[in-house]
């Protein structure tokens, strides 16, 4: 995976918690974190610093996608919410709630269904009722899509996080 994502593996992985990720390598770095449960067959990233969308990229989504499975979810601060699922280095599913339309790629019909489901493309009464931000609703969509679990407190904690170099970007 690091060198699906142009890591070095032979270089020393330091670990952070998320406030502290920001503080080390700053607020415009390329940096992702990387969760693994030890019972799950996925490996999960997340940005260090969340604005830059570094796992988000296409570019990056189709490297890592090489030869397996690649789930995306990207929110910038209370704002829009994209999703992506890139296997073999092909989009298969590309949403994003900005535009409220369904998934568009070569096979969407996987994420669709649940999205709507979840109610991810808000409906007529959407507006008379809270909604959920879209980045729940995204989350559980991929979670009931995908059998997706993340233990939060995990995450939390120092993980190991690496820098995504620019050309990989």
């Amino acid at each position: 995976m690091l060198e699906g994502l142009g890591v070095d593996p032979s270089v020393s992985v330091a670990r952070y918690r998320i406030d502290e990720a920001t503080e080390h390598l700053g607020w415009s770095s390329s940096a992702i974190r990387l969760y693994e449960h030890p019972s799950a067959d996925w490996v999960y990233l997340f940005d260090a610093s969340p604005q830059e969308g570094v796992v988000f990229r296409e570019s990056v989504l189709v490297r890592l996608s090489s030869g397996c499975e690649v789930v995306a979810a990207w929110t910038l601060v209370h704002s829009t919410t994209r999703l992506a699922h890139v296997r073999d280095g092909q989009v298969v599913a590309r949403c994003d709630a900005w535009s409220y339309e369904p998934a568009s790629g070569i096979a969407p019909q996987r994420l669709n269904p649940v999205l709507e489901q979840v109610g991810f493309f808000p409906g007529e009464r959407d507006e008379e009722e809270e909604r959920p931000s879209s980045a729940a609703l995204a989350l559980e969509a991929l979670e009931q899509s995908f059998g997706l679990a993340v233990d939060a407190e995990a995450v939390r904690g120092p993980l190991p996080t690496v820098v995504v170099p620019a050309r990989a970007g």
